[in-house]
Parts: structure tokens; sequence; C-alpha cells
């Protein structure tokens, strides 16, 4: 089977993921060059990326694609005000014309329901991230009095444009709709951005959902919490020819818990998220995903002090956790771990306890990263993508994920930006990544007695920049063994 798959962007998370699960598999993805793919400010260039879908996906089985990507250049790009509603309607013709170009070709698309606030490109910039994530759930709860007061703080240019990319985007979303209806996506999972309870995003839900119970398509599009993770699921979902099971084990006593960043209950976007990669739930079943949750609230890495992050559970608890994990692994199931007690980190204290009772490389995955849902995404991605295997290239990747997800995001991270901003960097838009790289090596060698505690056999690596900001970076692992 050959894929082609357009990312959202040029990130790590959502570039190198394709690629590294595509190899575990041992599939045949086609990828635009990450050249094309644009920046952090750069959006990438519709003319180069349109010609490289033609010439691409001609003969391809399966075509994943970003409409972000493909419309406005990239997920920034998708929340500012690039291109009018014409000109983006104009864009998605393009899929029109690869249906046409190949009536065979299967069209898995994602969308992306905006986030409820504005993008976060300086430390400046956060003021306006928190009032405009404000504005919308007093929007939402039709407090005008509140609404106002916080329309007052906001400038002018910043809210008008926000309001105008929510209408565009959302009358985008619906003709993705149109286009499961018309035949032309074959699948479409509609992402709703970082959110929270209350915002302008539940109205834009309530009207996706009547346009797609009107067209009777509930069974071709999905809608719930995510995006990052989205092009992995549907390679993933492409690969499979039938439904595969899974036991789902919890690791805590919180399962109905609402994670940062999302609007339902995390097993409603865990059944969701299942149906995309075309999986169930089966006690049973020999593979086993360990779902590690907060005891009451999730909690944020990106926003911790110097303080040791808890996440209320005991160290009793905790060893009952590794435990339970090692006894699974001893029985021979093949067992991988979700750890969503924090967003945006991984804790390291559990697997430090699951170290102490077996080698970490016999976890057949991990994964711990930005939300709880871009976490899940990614670890189901990984599931199928092993088939239950855990090779060499099983193994680095998920050698990679502790490294970036524990390591980077819940400890070196957090080092990391406060040093930037005591030699007046800004660690949302870095402008000496000289420097910054300095800083961000010294931080890797102060936390490596962490690394060797855990996995003691990773292999070597390196961490890089790949945008020009903190808020990820680039992890390879340089293992000349192979797979």
């Amino acid at each position: 089977m050959k894929i082609c798959v357009l990312p959202i962007d040029s990130r790590p998370c959502t570039y190198d993921f394709v690629r590294y699960l595509a190899d575990i598999a041992g599939l045949d993805v086609v990828m635009p060059p990450i050249a094309h793919m644009g920046g952090l400010l750069v959006p990438s260039d519709f003319s180069v990326i349109s010609r490289w879908l033609f010439d691409n996906a001609v003969d391809c089985d399966a075509l994943v694609i970003s409409v972000e990507q493909l419309i406005y250049g990239g997920l920034i790009a998708s929340r500012k005000n690039g291109i009018d509603l014409r000109e983006a309607q104009e864009r998605l013709k393009a899929l029109v014309g690869l249906k046409q170009a190949n009536p065979e070709l299967k069209i898995l698309a994602f969308t992306v329901l905006m986030r409820t606030t504005v993008s976060t490109l300086s430390i400046e910039s956060v003021a306006w991230w928190e009032a405009v994530g404000e504005y919308s759930k007093y929007v939402h709860l039709g407090d005008e009095q509140k609404v106002q007061e916080l329309a007052a703080k906001i400038p002018a240019d910043v809210l008008s444009e926000f309001l105008a990319v929510r209408e565009r985007n959302h009358e985008v979303n619906k003709r993705c709709v149109e286009l499961v209806h018309e035949g032309v996506i074959d699948f479409l999972p509609i992402l709703q951005e970082d959110c929270g309870e209350y915002g302008m995003h539940k109205a834009e839900q309530v009207r996706l959902t009547e346009l797609i119970e009107k067209y009777d398509i509930e069974h071709k599009v999905s809608l719930h919490n995510g995006t990052d993770e989205a092009a992995t699921e549907l390679m993933a979902r492409a690969a499979t020819s039938s439904p595969a099971p899974i036991a789902v084990k919890w690791l805590g006593y919180n399962a109905d818990f609402v994670a940062l960043f999302e609007d339902r209950p995390f097993k409603q976007n865990l059944m969701s998220h299942l149906r995309t990669v075309n999986m169930y739930e089966d006690a049973a079943a020999d593979i086993v995903l360990f779902i590690y949750v907060p005891k009451t609230t999730q909690g944020d890495f990106c926003t911790l002090g110097d303080e040791i992050p808890i996440t209320g559970y005991c160290q009793d608890d905790v060893d009952g956790f590794a435990v339970e994990i090692a006894d699974a692994i001893a029985q021979g199931k093949k067992c991988y771990l979700l750890d969503i007690s924090f967003a945006n980190g991984g804790d390291a204290e559990l697997l430090k306890c699951l170290a102490q009772r077996i080698d970490i490389g016999q976890l057949h995955g991990y994964s711990a990263w930005n939300t709880a849902c871009n976490a899940l995404g990614t670890i189901l991605s990984q599931i199928v993508m092993s088939g239950g295997k855990n090779d060499n290239n099983n193994r680095n990747f998920t050698y990679g994920r502790i490294l970036d997800d524990v390591i980077y995001q819940g400890i070196v991270r957090k080092c990391l930006n406060r040093r930037l901003i005591a030699q007046g960097l800004d660690p949302w838009m870095i402008t000496d990544l000289g420097a910054a790289d300095e800083i961000l090596q010294a931080e890797f060698a102060a936390a490596q007695p962490i690394i060797d505690e855990i996995m003691p056999d990773c292999p070597p690596f390196a961490a890089k920049w790949r945008w020009s900001r903190t808020f990820e970076i680039e992890i390879s692992i340089n293992d000349a063994g192979g797979a």
C-alpha cells in the first residue's frame, strides 16, 4: 500500500512522527520535502503544495491530508487573516480535482475547529491569549457585561481578526462536511483544537453536528478533541483492513476527568479516537493500553514553577501502578503506557518506579506530550503501526517519546525557559538559537542522571531546534543498529 500524507505543518510531532511510524509498519509513505512545509511564521506556498499533491497522489491508494495545510499553509497560519473565504473555498477544490484524477483514491482529510483563543507568538502575546480565551467563554455564557469589559482590554485588531478567522474557518469546515456527503472525502475527523468547557466553539460544534446528521454521515465524520495527532491516526486507519481489539487498563481513580484544553470527559474522546484508528475495546486482548490519569484535576508541566510536580497519588499508589504494568508484561501482554496525569509532559516518578521492575525497552510504546488527546492519538497510532511487535524501530520511537515527553517537556523545558528569560530571550520567539542551543544541551546534560535511571540502555540521541521556540524540539535517536 502506498499512502500520500500532507501533514498540518513541519513540527517534529506532526511531520517526523509520520515518517517514524511508517518505518515501524514498513509502509510506503510519501510526504512533501520539509522545505515545502513552511515554518513558524512563514506558511507554505499553495502552488508548491498543490503541485506536489497532484504529482504524488495520482498513484497512491490513500491520501491523508490536512485541510489547514492545504488551504492556509499550516496550523498557525490558519489562525490569521492571510486569505479570504472565497480563496479558501477555491483552494479546497483541489480535493475534488485529486478525486477526479484518481477515482479509487481514498481521501482521509482532517480539519480543525479553531481554538478558543489566539496564537502565542511572544511573551507579550500571552496576555491576549488569556483575554481572548475569557472573551470566548463569556460570549458562550451570554454575560454581556464581561464580554464588553474584555473587549475593551483586547487590542481591536487582535479581536477583529480572531472573530473574522473563526467565521471563515467555520464555513470551510461546513464545506468539508459537504465534501464527505458528495463522496469526495471518504473520512473526516473534525478536530476541536485547544478549548475549555465553555466557549464560542460550542455553537459551531452544534451547527456542524446538525449538518452531519442532515446528511446521515455520522459514520464518516467524527468530532473530538485533538489536532496534532490526526495525520498519524489517519495513516494508521488507512493501513488497517479490519477493526482490531485492545484492552484498556486505568491507572488511577478518575477515568471520567475532563483534561485541560479539552471540553468533554476523556472517556468520550477515547471512544472516538479508537473508532478513528479502527480499534475497539476487548478486555481479553493481548495488546494492553495502560492509561495513567490524574487523581483529581489534570496538572500542567508548562505552568509549574520550581516545585516538584505531584499527581496527588502517594508513593504506594505509584508503586502499585508500576507493579500492575510489570505483571502484565510478565504475563506476555504487549503493553503501552499513556501518561495523561499532566498536560505538556510525563511523570518521571512513575517511570522511575517502573524501571526498577522492568527494562523500559519492554514497553511497546509510551506517550505523554501536549494535550491528553495529542498523547492519546500518538500512542494509538503506535499501537496500530507496530502491530504488536517491539523491534528496534519501535523501541527507538518509544525512547524518543520518553526523552521528549518526560525529560524535555517535564524537566528540561522549565529550566530552559527560565534561563532564556534571564538572558533576555523570549521562549516563544527565540532570536539567538546559538545561545539557546548551548542552554538546551547543558540542561539535557544536567538531566542525564534521570535518563540513566529510567533508560540505562537508551541509545545516543540528539536534541535540536526545529522552530524558534521552546514549545517543541526535535529528538532524534542515533542508533547505528537499525531495525
